[in-house]
This record gives C-alpha cells, structure tokens and sequence, in this order.
C-alpha cells in the first residue's frame, strides 16, 4: 500500500479502512503501544514475520502475515515516508485489495481468520482495525462452527472471505434474544389512573411547545449545552458485531478540534477533567478522560436520517436491558416506568429520522411503522420528555444561579425562562414525577436494578456502528441517567442536583431538546395523516382509524 498499513489485533477484530482525523488516534495508539514491553515484543515478531512480500518484495514496516498474536495487543505500522501531520481518507486506503482467510492461534486459544491483504504495489500484510463506523471486514469466531465472515464492501476495496450463510447472508449462530418476540411497552391497561395523567401531560406538553422548544434550541447553541467529551472509538462488549456498518460519508462525525471554525475552550476541558468521578452504584456511566475521548459539538453534528439500521442494538437493549419478568404486576410500577423512559428514547431516534426523511409519502409511511403503530410509542416518549422537564424544574435553585464558565449573563435569562416556565411546572408534569418516586420507593430496594441498566445502556452505544447515531445516543443516555439521579436517586426520593457534572448537566438539557423536538414532530405527522391534533395521541382511537383505512383501501 503506497500509504501503509494499519494493524491492530484484538479479541474483536475486522478489517477496514481507517476514517478520516484517525492519525491523531494512530500517534495516541503508538503511544500507547511503545508503553508495554510485551507488546513491542510481540510487534517486533509479527514484523519479522511478514516482512516477506508475496510477490517477493520486501517491506520490513508491513507484515504479510501472522501465526501468532495475543488478544488486546494493538501496533500501528507505517513506512518511514508517510506523513502523519495530514492524512486523507483517500491516502489511508488501499485499492484493489484481495482478501483470503488463513487461521491464526491467539494466546489465549482462541481461532481466528486473519485477512491476508495484498496491496497494489507489491506489498503484503495485515489489516485489522476494530469495528467502528467505517465500511469493514469483519472476522469472528462462531460457537465451534468455525469462522464465519460477512464483507461490507468499500468502493476501491475488494473482498474474499468465506463460511457466511449464502442463502440468509448472515451467521449461523444466534443467541435467544436475536430471534425472541419483541415485548410490548404498552402499559395503559397497567393502570388507568397514571394513563390518563400521562395524556392530560400530553396534552400540556403540545399546548406549550411553541415556548419551551425556542427556549431549549437557544441553550444548545451555547458552549457549555454544546460540547460533549465521548469515547468514539471503543469496542462492542456485548454482542458480535454483525452489522453491515453505515456508509462513511453519513455516520461519520469530526472532533470538535477537528473544526477549523474555533476549538473546544480550555475551561469547558479543565472543569471536565476536575469533576469526573467514578460511582460504582450510581445512574451514570461516562466516558473518561483520557487520549482516546475527543470532544464533539451537537451545533455541528445534528441528528439526520444516516440509512444505519440500528435495529439489531434496539433489539438487544429491548430483549436484554428492559424489564421482562412480571412487569404487569401492581407492585411493579417502577419497571413500567423505567421501559417507559427506554421505549420514549428509541421513540424520540426514530422521531429524528422520519423528520429527516421529510413529511412526504415515505416519512408518512415510516410514521406509520416506527411510530403510531407501535404500541406505546408515542405516550412513552411525552413520559420520558416531561420526566426531562421535571428534573430541569429541579433543579431550578443551581440552574438558574450558575455562572455557566462566565456565560452566565447571557444563559441565565434563557435557563430562568425553561426552569420557570408554565409547562415545567405544571401539575400534570408534577403528577407524572410523583408517580415515579411513589412506585420507586416501594420497590423494597430494588432499584439497583434500574441503575445498572442505565449504565449498561451507555455502554451499549458502543455496539451502534454509525458514530453520528452512537454520539447523539450516548448524549440521550447521560441525559435519562441524570434525569433519574435528579428525580430518584438512590432511594427514590430524589438526589442533590449539586452532584450532576457539566457534562450531565448538559444532556440533560440536550436530552429535553431532543424529545421536545421529537414530540413535536409527531404532532406534524399526526396533522399530516389526518388525526385530531387538538387532543393528545390515544393510540385506541388512531388504531382505530388505522384499521378502518385498511378495510376501506
């Protein structure tokens, strides 16, 4: 490859095109490389192993090939001539590259199929790189059936891999939630009473729009609503990587340093790094500081319709994270409430892409199928937006007092107007909030539960292989855990809103944006498919119209 190679060896690995700003991340991993010794070692033998071309060139930087490798050793291998202070997309990849499988043994015992790469101009090696958002190679070892692969092609990439099911295109393998019934979120048969203050809240919500919405937009065009420091590069933890990954031109997001317009301001960097702290019982887990978390700005990279289908990691967080044992039973409000809070996020993500699509015949159809159609969906997300506003509401004493890193005289007046408003505090909102603490504090100490879920839930976003979707999914997810430490905390009665970072505090206003502004996309929709936009969704009504429809058509 006239550029040179990249490999990086890992329990998970696949093969790929690295994407654009990745040399900084390339120097951050040498770095991080030349720190082990067994690492350098282990480089060192993989070097001398492939430093035999297989058309008889030599290049002593690339390996052609590797019998050995131990699991979660990474090297990052680059000729003398190549320039690392600026490296294109188009310059860090190879073309014409024919890929053949040849079984290698970790450490650990574990089989593997490496990919054998041959680049035009005569020189061979390895190249693998962790899943992420770019179009990959992926290579995995499936339950005794040996190794199975499934090639996502480049444009200027060619691949040969081999054992995928040719009739389904996928693995053979599958865990039982790959192919369980989907569970149902529709909770208003659970209890008539908390249902009906979920609409009368719908309905306040929608009446209130046109004064929250402005006044949310306007904070996230501050700095501090603005910036968020993310881990993009971390690996799926909790599933195969399956996925075809999303096209690099739609899912892919730049560091906000990256942007030649300003760079993220040193203060918002120093707060962040001074007020991190790891809780091992608490509702948040984040990313931390550290070489490989880069900060990215939401003004920049707004929520779109990148063609990634996702549904593979909604199915597991439905199937593995959500509540599923004896949620109907009285008692057990508090699950209800916390699938709730889950099915309004995955709700207000699908709000976001129907708007992309636009309010046309498809985005009308893809309301349909991901929204009014799916049973709970639109109640579950006012639920989780007016949750959101609670916990704003609050928090009013710290919001509405902060300096804001020296912004305060202009967000002040702005944050004033949301933690006052007549929606944040009204008694429909209040009533839903209190339901939440009622049924949390009886939950006889099971709420431990609840918050392991959240964490696991960030962690999950790992797995989303569009990085534009795993930003703005993370930044929901602090969001909904700050939203629990405000209104829950550890016993249910409600945490100290002091001990929320910058960061929380920001998805938790981001996260209020965001279903705002999905909610209110719904009510577009709903006006465009001909329902009753002067009273709140009742999906036994709009069903119904459904059905007649069908029966007419």
């Amino acid at each position: 490859m006239p550029t040179g190679q990249l490999l990086e060896v890992e329990d998970d690995v696949a093969l790929s095109a690295p994407r654009q700003g990745d040399h900084r991340r390339l120097l951050k991993s040498v770095v991080a490389v030349l720190a082990g010794c067994a690492t350098v070692c282990l480089v060192v033998g993989l070097i001398h192993a492939g430093s035999t071309a297989g058309n008889g060139s030599t290049n002593p930087s690339i390996p052609s090939t590797a019998t050995a490798f131990a699991p979660g050793a990474r090297a990052f291998l680059t000729p003398p001539s190549m320039s690392i202070g600026h490296v294109t997309r188009n310059q860090m990849m190879g073309r014409a590259i024919p890929v053949r499988g040849q079984r290698v043994q970790s450490s650990a015992g574990a089989r593997y199929t490496a990919a054998r790469v041959a680049a035009r101009g005569g020189v061979n090696g390895l190249y693998m790189l962790a899943p992420g958002s770019q179009n990959s190679f992926s290579l995995r070892r499936a339950d005794g059936r040996g190794e199975n692969t499934r090639a996502a092609i480049a444009s200027d990439v060619v691949f040969e891999g081999g054992d995928v099911n040719t009739v389904t295109k996928n693995w053979d393998a599958r865990a039982p939630w790959e192919t369980s019934a989907m569970p149902s979120y529709d909770y208003s048969r659970a209890n008539s009473t908390h249902y009906q203050v979920l609409l009368d809240g719908m309905a306040v919500c929608r009446d209130e729009s046109a004064t929250m919405l402005p006044l949310l937009e306007e904070l996230q065009k501050q700095d501090f609503f603005a910036l968020f420091p993310f881990d993009l590069m971390a690996s799926c933890r909790y599933m195969p990587t399956e996925e075809t990954p999303c096209d690099l031109e739609a899912c892919e997001v730049e560091p906000a340093d990256y942007d030649y317009s300003g760079r993220v301001p040193e203060k918002i960097i120093a707060r962040d790094t001074s007020e991190y702290d790891f809780k091992i019982d608490g509702w948040i887990r984040e990313d931390m500081p550290s070489d490989f978390t880069d900060y990215y700005d939401l003004r920049l990279t707004p929520e779109k319709n990148t063609g990634y289908d996702g549904s593979r990691v909604w199915r597991f967080i439905h199937q593995k994270l959500c509540f599923q044992d004896e949620v109907m039973k009285p008692e057990n409000g508090w699950k209800r409430d916390f699938n709730r809070a889950i099915s309004g996020m995955h709700a207000a993500v699908d709000a976001h892409i129907i708007e992309d699509i636009g309010f046309n015949e498809q985005g009308l159809a893809e309301y349909h199928r991901r929204l009014r159609d799916e049973p709970g969906s639109i109640v579950n997300l006012y639920h989780s937006y007016m949750l959101t506003l609670d916990a704003l509401r609050e928090m009013r004493e710290r919001l509405d007092n902060c300096n804001y890193l020296g912004d305060g005289e202009v967000i002040r007046p702005i944050m004033t107007g949301v933690t006052g408003s007549k929606l944040a505090s009204s008694p429909e909102l209040m009533r839903n909030a209190d339901t939440l603490r009622v049924r949390a504090k009886s939950c006889q100490g099971n709420l431990y539960k609840a918050r392991l879920r959240i964490r696991d839930l960030f962690s999950v976003m790992d797995c989303v292989q569009c990085n534009l979707c795993r930003l703005h999914g993370k930044t929901m997810v602090l969001g909904l855990g700050a939203t629990f430490q405000v209104l829950l905390g550890r016993t249910g009665s409600g945490g100290d809103p002091k001990e929320l970072d910058r960061v929380q505090v920001a998805a938790l206003v981001a996260t209020a944006a965001k279903f705002g502004t999905a909610c209110a996309t719904i009510e577009k929709f709903r006006e465009l498919d001909g329902a009753d936009v002067s009273k709140p969704f009742d999906a036994a009504v709009e069903s119904t119209k459904k059905a007649v429809a069908k029966i007419a058509a």
